[in-house]
């Protein structure tokens, strides 16, 4: 009887490519580089389009952590991550175009950067929170007749 078939084959091939402990430390790097990219995105989106005060409050809790990881380790999580596996990461890469637009930051650490993201990043979403909610406020209290 034959023991080969399309699933061991692959199951053969992927193990023997994984086996390369650089190619392992790339596919690592580029799964954090992934969920940085996801909690970016639907991040803006949530903080563009979604007018529920609750998701922005959920939202500003997610920054918040963020922050304070980022003051305790000086470095955000999986930006640090990204450095290990990669020797790059999004904020180096974000810093580096900011650079060529002829922005430039005068500190060289790179969590300071991120933190002014952060607090910007929240800032917004709280003043979003606060005009929503006085706009309720208002159509609740003076708009009815």
């Amino acid at each position: 009887m034959d023991d080969t078939n399309i699933v061991r084959t692959i199951t053969t091939q992927v193990l023997k490519w994984f086996q390369d402990k650089q190619i392992r430390k790339q596919v690592i790097g580029y799964y954090y580089t992934l969920c940085h990219y996801i909690i970016i995105g639907f991040g803006c989106f949530i903080m563009l389009l979604d007018n529920d005060p609750v998701h922005l409050i959920i939202l500003l809790i997610i920054i918040s952590l963020d922050a304070i990881a980022n003051i305790i380790l000086h470095n955000c999580p999986l930006t640090a991550l990204e450095q290990k596996y990669l020797g790059k990461s999004l904020a180096n890469d974000r810093r580096k175009q900011l650079k060529k637009a002829g922005i430039l930051y005068k500190s060289r650490r790179l969590y300071e950067s991120q933190l002014e993201l952060l607090i910007n990043s929240w800032t917004m979403i709280a003043c979003k929170i606060l005009v929503i909610l006085s706009i309720r406020f208002i159509k609740a209290n003076y708009l009815t007749i």
